[in-house]
């Protein structure tokens, strides 16, 4: 039996066809979007479909097929599915992609209005993000009421591919439940809230969305002869394809930023996540989802402006940073910025690449213990993404704060690979034979974990000093401080 996983990224989608039985990888290839990133926020969906099926055609016929793809990404479309923007030439009826923050006015006017009114959904979240499906939905109505008068439904990138393949419009449970507010139990959050917010909004589940939402795995329908598994989140469907079924072993999808993911039998309030949900990563389990929005490109910042190589220095030097590049998703506050403190006119650049790979090492050494605080057992960690594959300086570093045996995922194309996992589990096969570690790790030095000690105190002294922002939105010219 083979399976096809398609992960649809901001750039490309890539696809990888892998034999259930032996876990071998068949065959991968890579087909970049048309339009590419239009005006650094929005996708032509037809791109999707024209790179699918480029890659469908070279990578030939498998039993199932598996969809993961980036999230927050908005498509407004018609009933049938037809996507607004062939319609209209509005930029607003494209895809609104995940990394798109317009909508940070209508996430802070969610989070206040939730808060008013003590909604029992938010302590999931800590707060809405701009990236997220609502925020992005109110900014369409505010922005493009035409838009959003002429949109049946507004649906994930990945539920719009998946609805493509099989001609049925479902609803992924780890999109709708991170994203979307959406919870197994209790659902969307009232239409009294969407009334409170905006009067145009009070419907907007009920005329806008679908309430088919399915977990992980489960089979959305066919194309041609091959079952369709209904779609997922890239980093989530990570998870299985580094061999994690179960509670208590943490993944750290870890590219230019990175998703903290880890399973548990029970729903517990961690600080600082982005999401605990029923049925999100893996049937059964909750899934905790949290992170951090730079890590890669912080190093990438500072090897590019300053023309220098990934190399750090061999120890500590004194330097202590706060990875704050591109604000924080624990504190969910765009405004905070990055802070490096103990510079001298002896400080070498390798000194500062070391230190600022530290603080990214520091900020999960602080998810971690959240999670713990919180009864949320992590006994292992994992990896997988771009950092793994070509960064071992970052993984050492790593392994030596958290003071934990960091395996790493066995395939480079982990999202893929889940997907693909994830198509085998629909079609009614047992997928354990597809996911796994390498068998070399990075282990931790306890004399360097130890001498971390001081400087995670510092760090976590300079955290709770300046997570205020006000300082920080100051320099922007967003606030004054106080």
């Amino acid at each position: 039996m083979k399976t096809i996983g398609l992960d649809f990224g901001t750039e490309s989608v890539r696809g990888v066809l892998v034999d259930v039985e032996t876990g071998q990888e068949v065959s991968t290839t890579v087909a970049e979007y048309e339009h590419g990133v239009i005006q650094g926020k929005y996708h032509d969906p037809d791109d999707y479909l024209t790179a699918m099926w480029s890659v469908l055609d070279r990578l030939g016929s498998a039993d199932a097929i598996g969809v993961d793809a980036t999230s927050c990404s908005v498509l407004p479309c018609k009933a049938d599915g037809t996507p607004l923007s062939r319609l209209t030439r509005d930029p607003n009826a494209l895809v609104n992609i995940w990394k798109n923050h317009d909508a940070q006015p209508q996430a802070d006017r969610i989070n206040q209005v939730a808060a008013e009114r003590n909604e029992k959904w938010l302590p999931r979240y800590g707060k809405i993000s701009s990236e997220w499906f609502f925020p992005k939905v109110w900014h369409t109505l505010e922005e493009a009421p035409e838009v959003y008068r002429q949109a049946d439904r507004f649906i994930e990138k990945g539920d719009w591919i998946v609805w493509q393949l099989t001609g049925r419009e479902t609803r992924n449970a780890c999109a709708a439940g991170y994203k979307a507010m959406w919870h197994k139990q209790d659902g969307f959050p009232s239409s009294d809230f969407f009334a409170a917010l905006d009067p145009g909004l009070t419907d907007v589940v009920d005329a806008k969305l679908s309430r088919d939402i399915l977990p992980a795995g489960s089979p959305a329908g066919t194309w041609q002869d091959s079952v369709v598994a209904v779609a997922t989140v890239d980093a989530h469907a990570a998870v299985l394809a580094a061999g994690i079924t179960h509670p208590g072993v943490m993944l750290l999808v870890m590219g230019t930023s990175i998703c903290h993911l880890v399973l548990s039998d029970s729903e517990k309030h961690v600080d600082g996540m982005c999401g605990a949900v029923e049925d999100g990563i893996l049937p059964g389990f909750f899934g905790y989802e949290s992170g951090q929005t730079a890590v890669g490109d912080i190093f990438g910042w500072f090897t590019r402006e300053f023309d220098l190589p990934h190399q750090g220095s061999s120890g500590p030097s004194g330097l202590v940073a706060l990875d704050w590049w591109n604000g924080s998703r624990e504190l969910q506050n765009a405004d905070l910025s990055g802070l490096i403190v103990g510079l001298t006119l002896d400080t070498k650049p390798d000194e500062v690449y070391r230190a600022l790979v530290e603080a990214t090492a520091f900020g999960t050494r602080r998810i971690i213990e959240a999670h713990e605080r919180a009864g949320v057992e992590i006994r292992e960690l994992r990896a997988s993404g771009g950092l793994p594959e070509n960064n071992p300086f970052v993984m050492q570093v790593f392994a030596d704060v958290t003071g934990r045996t960091i395996q790493v995922a066995r395939s480079g194309q982990a999202s893929a690979v889940g997907s693909a996992m994830l198509a085998a589990m629909a079609a009614g096969a047992s997928p354990d034979g597809m996911g796994g570690v390498r068998e070399e790790a990075y282990i931790p030095s306890a004399e360097r974990h130890k001498e971390y000690e001081n400087t995670y105190r510092i760090y976590n002294e300079l955290h709770d000093r300046f997570s205020d922002g006000l300082l920080m939105a100051e320099l922007k010219g967003r606030g004054t401080a106080s």
